[in-house]
């Protein structure tokens, strides 16, 4: 396997979702993220754009069912996150969210680089 330009896309996605997130946790007021509400909005939408640009064109084989039930966890995360933002517990839930994306983005770049097993019958071709 190869590292793409889409992987380097999805990279930059998922960094740019940590940056603005490590910036929240410094100033707590930067660009949309005055609040965890902000914040988790952010990062799902950084997060989705990032999966969706590594996933395109991988093959739906075991491994890639596995990555979609990570990432659809991660998404479960950051929508609780969303939903209890104006409670108490709203930095931790967002913090475990924000590390659910480390963990998308990092199955992804194992998978591309050929360290996870593909089993299974394809459904595309793994570019």
């Amino acid at each position: 396997m190869k590292f793409t330009m889409r992987d380097v896309l999805g990279t930059v996605l998922f960094l740019a979702a940590g940056l603005v997130y490590w910036a929240f946790l410094v100033d707590a007021q930067t660009l949309f993220t005055t609040d965890e509400r902000g914040m988790t909005v952010v990062g799902l939408f950084l997060g989705a754009m990032a999966f969706l640009v590594t996933r395109l064109g991988d093959a739906f084989d075991t491994t890639g069912r596995l990555e979609w039930t990570v990432a659809g966890v991660s998404l479960a995360l950051g929508v609780v996150a969303l939903i209890l933002s104006g409670s108490a517990s709203a930095a931790t839930w967002l913090a475990v969210f924000m590390a659910s994306l480390a963990v998308v983005w990092l199955m992804e770049l194992v998978d591309h680089v050929g360290w996870l097993p593909h089993q299974g019958t394809p459904t595309a071709s793994h570019a």
